[in-house]
């Protein structure tokens, strides 16, 4: 074994740059599938974890086989759900969706205010019960105090937060303060619903007898999992009572309908469904399609870099066969030999997965680490990282096997004397295994192709309003729409001859969840829509058009009720005319004014329904906050310097805020949010693709080492007969340029049924179009052909005599 390795060693020395290269290419193939599957673990196991997970299930409603929604109001849930004996227990949740950077908070310490982020939940006692949630300090019980918050006991010590501690969600508002009075176990799975909740507070008794307000989640635990079905039917038929009682007395009441009804979804099921609205609020959101993809490129990496391994073998057989012979002759056995190369071949693999850790150390330190969900520590993966040893250790031995047997069958005698040959089956399976690798190669490429381009589509398309020269984002509320320093902060704003206008809105343009309203019409109808609130300028502002009755003023503001805009979808479908009176935020009094020509209002992944705009009148005590600013700059103004401008306006009239608090870019990062899974899968594929391409060009160059090395004399035999340097290239080249194309017509079929597929996940989206083929095939074949004519070069300028004496 000794001579063995020793030779081993000597072949590496000579053969630097191949060696190098293929523990580089397994290495980096190593960590791209622990990179991948610890984000699909994450998936796959999100709320599995979770105690009791098998009795938990979410209450969705549906009504007429509408999307089922995770909100609906407490007197419906509260009163069917305590009436049914099947229930261990349940509680309700109020769970805010907004982005945790954007929930500030202020802590005054010794003259000091520093600040944390956090989103504070809401949960009854039900809840905490239910998730069994444990003080590790103070008492649950002490949220039932006004303004007071229990806090994760992880989070309290990442930024040093005790029991006793007093904030405000302003640095310079402190008459609503909160005190910390209990912290929490921090048992819960990371991936689960409660493991992502930092802060929470008691919902208490909030909308507890409202019947109009659809705003609370509710979980449920059932003594009985299998009885889930039964319980479901049960259920149903209590709820129809409780309508009926609720109808007598109030013929209005939202949710009255004969089709409205309750579903149970699993704890466990929530991460990866489609069919329920506003999932984000209550569970991270999962694509399965997306989780699967990338499954697929981790073990597709994987089969290439041990295809590549194996090259790598067959390329050192030509270098290594006459020693292994003279072992033969010296009496070591088949058996040893073959035992020996598959160490050699497991000791290469254990320095490649080495320089993978290193490898994930580094991604994890990088900035790449923002386009994953989950961690990818070690510690947190711990069964993933074993798999990753374990898949990589068992494709070490499997693959040197057959390199093994076959640098150990041929006969000494032959050997020796320079007389050995590789047979057709030989060069059959490599030519297979190369064309495995270029058929993973191409197909990743086409498919990153049409996922690049699906990403240029949804940002390029027409959303059907104005986003020439458009700057967003969120400013203090003391400086935005209703805030006490609105007029001055405009002003200022449009003193700068950069901007050309402005306007607010309650939340974003383009957003997936939104408020949504329900109400009865006089002839009994109930109709559903998104709403909206906005500036009495904005829709001018976007250029959204107005087709009937008038744009919203100024006077809309000052009035008793407010007034409403519908889009044109949401008048036809609902009759509601100019001039009719709806229900507004407070009353039946908001007027109609006008239809407005449809915008798209929801990423492409989504089809739109309903929505209108509302603007507030003088009652806005329970509005939603309009601290979402839109500036439009003039044509060829600096973007950076108007986003500096506001930043710097913002504080300088808000000084207590830090200027990170301002949080302004131009709108298309803000539209690009939207698409961040999508955005972030086309990065990971792009590079995963990347490493693909390279780790199967490092195959070639492996194998044309190989045949250059065992084809050696018959190429100066070529020579000395007269034949060129560029027959020589020729010959090579045309037979990978064959292998090139005969993989591409076999993935090819097989990448428009996958993006078919991906593309069905989109309400909209770009076509199929021939012509990315077309490029994928030159791109591919000028990449093959140059690495090919690179190793070839080599040989066929050697000297032939040279070759012939050796051989």
């Amino acid at each position: 074994m000794r001579y063995i390795f020793i030779n081993f060693i000597n072949t590496l020395r000579h053969y630097k740059a191949s060696s190098l290269l293929n523990i580089i290419g397994m290495a980096v193939a190593f960590a791209a599938f622990y990179i991948i599957l610890t984000q699909v673990m994450w998936g796959m196991r999100y709320n599995k974890e979770q105690e009791d997970s098998d009795r938990i299930f979410l209450l969705t409603t549906s009504e007429g086989g509408r999307l089922k929604n995770i909100v609906t109001c407490r007197p419906y849930a509260e009163r069917t759900l305590s009436a049914l004996p099947e229930v261990e227990s349940f509680g309700a949740v109020s769970f805010d969706i907004d982005n945790e950077e954007d929930d500030k908070h202020y802590i005054k310490e010794g003259g000091k205010t520093r600040k944390f982020s956090a989103v504070i939940q809401e949960f009854t006692q039900g809840a905490l019960t239910l998730f069994k949630f444990e003080a590790e300090q103070g008492s649950f019980k002490d949220l039932a105090k006004p303004h007071t918050v229990a806090v994760s006991a992880k989070f309290a010590r990442e930024n040093n937060l005790k029991i006793g501690d007093r904030f405000s969600d302003s640095p310079t508002n402190n008459s609503e303060e909160r005190e910390i009075v209990a912290l929490w176990k921090d048992k819960f799975p990371e991936a689960s619903s409660p493991g992502r909740i930092k802060m929470l507070r008691d919902l208490g008794n909030v909308c507890v007898d409202d019947w109009q307000t659809f705003s609370f989640s509710f979980f449920v635990k059932l003594k009985n999992a299998d009885a889930k079905e039964d319980f479901e039917k049960h259920a149903n038929e209590v709820l129809k009572s409780v309508i009926a009682e609720k109808a007598m007395s109030d013929p209005k009441a939202i949710g009255t309908d004969s089709t409205f009804q309750m579903n149970f979804i699993p704890l466990s099921d929530i991460y990866y469904r489609t069919d329920i609205g506003f999932r984000s609020a209550v569970c991270q959101e999962g694509n399965k399609t997306t989780d699967m993809t990338l499954l697929t490129v981790a073990i597709l990496i994987i089969v290439i870099a041990m295809i590549n391994f194996i090259n790598f073998f067959f390329a050192l057989v030509p270098a290594r066969i006459r020693s292994v012979n003279t072992y033969k002759v010296y009496g070591t056995s088949r058996a040893t030999l073959v035992g020996n190369f598959v160490m050699e071949s497991v000791g290469l693999v254990v320095i490649a997965l080495l320089f993978s850790l290193v490898i994930i150390l580094l991604f994890e330190r990088s900035s790449l680490s923002e386009l994953l969900i989950a961690p990818i520590n070690f510690a947190s993966n711990v069964s993933v990282l074993l798999l990753t040893v374990s898949v990589t250790l068992i494709g070490a031995v499997a693959g040197s096997l057959y390199p093994a047997f076959y640098i150990t069958s041929f006969q000494p005698a032959f050997v020796l004397k320079g007389r050995f040959g590789s047979s057709m089956a030989g060069r059959t399976l490599r030519n297979v295994l190369i064309g495995v690798q270029f058929v993973i190669s191409i197909g990743l490429i086409i498919c990153s192709s049409f996922i690049r381009l699906q990403q240029s589509y949804m940002m390029n398309y027409d959303m059907g309003f104005n986003r020439q020269y458009l700057i967003s984002g969120t400013v203090p509320k003391e400086v935005a729409w209703f805030g006490s320093k609105l007029s001055t902060f405009e002003d200022r704003l449009r003193s700068n001859p950069d901007i050309e206008d402005i306007t607010w809105a309650g939340g974003r343009i383009v957003a997936q969840d939104r408020m949504a309203w329900g109400r009865m019409k006089d002839d009994g109808k109930k109709f559903w829509f998104s709403c909206y609130p906005v500036a009495y300028n904005f829709l001018d502002f976007m250029g959204i058009g107005i087709t009937e009755g008038r744009d919203f003023t100024m006077a809309d503001e000052k009035s008793e009720y407010g007034a409403i805009i519908f889009t044109e979808p949401t008048q036809k479908e609902y009759g509601e005319k100019v001039g009719d009176y709806t229900m507004g935020a407070t009353s039946d009094s908001a007027m109609v004014v006008g239809v407005c020509k449809h915008f798209r209002y929801v990423p492409l992944q989504h089809e739109g329904s309903y929505i209108a705009f509302y603007v507030w009148g003088k009652d806005h005590s329970w509005g939603w906050e309009m601290n979402h600013l839109y500036v439009r700059t003039t044509p060829g103004a600096d973007p950076g310097e108007v986003m500096d401008f506001i930043r710097k306006t913002a504080i300088e009239l808000a000084p207590e805020y830090d200027s990170d608090y301002v949080d302004i870019d131009i709108f298309d990062n803000e539209l690009a949010s939207n698409y961040e899974v999508e955005n972030n899968l086309n990065t990971m594929i792009t590079i995963f693709t990347f490493i693909a391409i390279i780790i199967s060009l490092m195959g070639v160059f492996g194998l044309v080492l190989f045949e250059t090395q065992h084809r050696k004399k018959e190429i100066a035999i070529m020579r000395v007969m007269g034949a060129g340097i560029e027959d020589v290239l020729r010959m090579f080249c045309l037979k990978y340029a064959i292998i090139v194309i005969v993989c591409f017509v076999i993935v090819s079929p097989l990448c428009w049924l996958i993006i078919q597929r991906y593309f069905s996940t989109f309400a909209h989206h770009t076509d199929i179009s021939w012509w990315v083929f077309a490029v994928v095939l030159l791109v591919v074949l000028a990449m093959t052909i140059l690495v090919v004519a690179i190793r070839c070069l080599q040989t066929a300028f050697s000297n032939p005599v040279d070759s012939i004496k050796s051989e």
